[in-house]
């Protein structure tokens, strides 16, 4: 969840120790993701609806979520026939946060 633990003085606090101000931007990119996934997610499962009313039988699969690259892996699979369709796909989400050089 974001909250007052990202604030600017929480950054500045931990900017000049690498290992916290590492850990919280790490923080911040898996808070960014799972935010987007509940989204992604969401909508993945209108789409399962809208092809099922088209004669499809698709069920949406459980995210898998990789931290190391904020990458959430999604699939709609129709477990009762596998010459039907299935989709794939991926999201990344990449949080790019630093200080700027002379800079408070």
């Amino acid at each position: 969840m974001i909250d007052s633990k990202f604030s600017v003085e929480s950054f500045r606090e931990v900017k000049i120790n690498a290992e916290l101000s590492s850990d919280l931007h790490k923080q911040l990119e898996a808070d960014i993701a799972k935010r987007i996934n509940t989204v992604v997610e969401k909508e993945l499962i209108n789409i399962a609806s809208q092809l099922n009313e088209l004669g499809h039988c698709l069920e949406v699969a459980k995210p898998e979520y990789d931290g190391t690259n904020s990458t959430f892996e999604y699939e709609l699979n129709d477990f009762t026939n596998t010459e039907k369709p299935r989709v794939h796909f991926d999201t990344q989400v990449c949080v790019l946060s630093g200080y700027q050089i002379g800079v408070d």
